[in-house]
């Protein structure tokens, strides 16, 4: 079946035939669909977003919900990014209930990934976004950081995934350094006079020396697993009563790579130093349990503080990213502050020697 493009082609006939096809309504019907458009910032994402609610006949699959999540992605989107969010769907994670994902019911992608759409179930009414403030940081960042551990180890070593799937996901760190590098004069161009005195030469070491060293740490090819790519608490959803379970989504930016990429995005990104501090030692020792409890006998400490380490200066680069696609200058430079704070704090660009 072909992706859905424009809103107006979602009838409940249309939806019915979509749930029957992956075996969600073997006997059922969609008798009625109400059609609600989500908003977002347009700087945020090309793609449309649509909550359904269907009313049903028949007979349903135990758990099929009653609203759905419906994101159409058109030709304005990140083709790269559109096709791994399909691929990851429709294949790496298709049918893995026991993880911490929200539930996937249909995703089609065009050859040329100029158009895609993604239905899933709709958990506005069951969860919350995270947004860290505070208080919350730790309240969430337990959790956030277990989901993290329990995606990490299912996948340790590439385990379950293709060699075509490796080679799509290994290219994603790459050229995200890449993009780094390229727009990083034109950043300081732009706004080096109005950032701190120090960051410039530590962010033009860590552009000038980090891409090789980097590639040798991927290319050592152990001590790696999939990664979300950008974990920040937006992307947690947190359960409102403890009968549901926290979900991670957006998954356009999965990549092959050291899991600490993703535990210092989210800790390095949106952590200020002071709470950073508090529970960096904590949450590290809570993921080596985890993973190591999993079956993971040969990353221990040491190894991820390491990576942490790499990880900080690789991440570096996203307020750059972030700059360069327009997000709002209050977060990229929250971000940058964040960031190199904590490359400070690790003495990471030791590691560029």
């Amino acid at each position: 079946m072909s992706p859905i493009t424009d809103i107006r082609e979602v009838t409940a006939r249309r939806l019915g035939e979509i749930l029957r096809r992956g075996g969600h309504l073997p006997n059922g019907e969609v008798s009625a669909l109400n059609i609600v458009p989500i908003a977002v910032p347009a700087a945020t994402s090309a793609a449309r977003f649509y909550r359904l609610t269907a009313g049903y006949s028949g007979e349903l699959s135990p758990g099929l919900p009653p609203v759905f999540f419906l994101k159409i992605m058109t030709p304005d989107c990140d083709k790269a990014a559109v096709s791994r969010e399909i691929l990851f769907y429709s294949q790496i994670a298709a049918d893995r209930a026991d993880l911490p994902l929200v539930p996937c019911y249909d995703s089609e992608c065009s050859a040329d990934a100029a158009n895609a759409h993604l239905l899933l179930a709709d958990l506005s009414t069951s969860h919350r976004s995270g947004n860290w403030s505070g208080d919350q940081d730790e309240q969430e960042a337990v959790p956030a950081v277990d989901a993290l551990a329990r995606i990490h180890v299912n996948w340790w070593g590439g385990h379950g995934l293709d060699s075509v799937t490796t080679k799509i996901a290994g290219r994603t760190t790459s050229e995200f350094l890449e993009h780094g590098v390229r727009k990083f004069p034109v950043f300081i161009e732009k706004v080096g006079r109005d950032i701190p005195t120090r960051f410039p030469a530590l962010l033009e070491k860590i552009v000038s020396r980090l891409p090789s060293i980097w590639q040798r740490r991927i290319d050592e090819n152990n001590g790696l697993t999939l990664i979300h790519g950008d974990p920040h608490p937006g992307n947690f959803l947190f359960p409102q009563d403890s009968s549901n379970r926290i979900s991670l989504i957006d998954w356009q930016y999965w990549s092959i790579a050291p899991p600490a990429v993703d535990l210092s995005y989210l800790l390095g990104l949106y952590c200020p130093p002071e709470t950073r501090n508090i529970l960096e030692e904590k949450l590290f020792s809570r993921y080596s349990d985890i993973i190591r409890q999993k079956g993971v006998t040969d990353y221990g400490p040491d190894r991820l503080r390491n990576d942490y380490r790499l990880a900080l200066m690789y991440n570096a680069l996203m307020p750059v990213w972030s700059w360069s696609v327009g997000i709002n200058p209050g977060i990229w430079r929250t971000q940058l502050t964040n960031i190199l704070a904590a490359v400070i704090d690790w003495q990471a660009s030791d590691l560029l020697a």
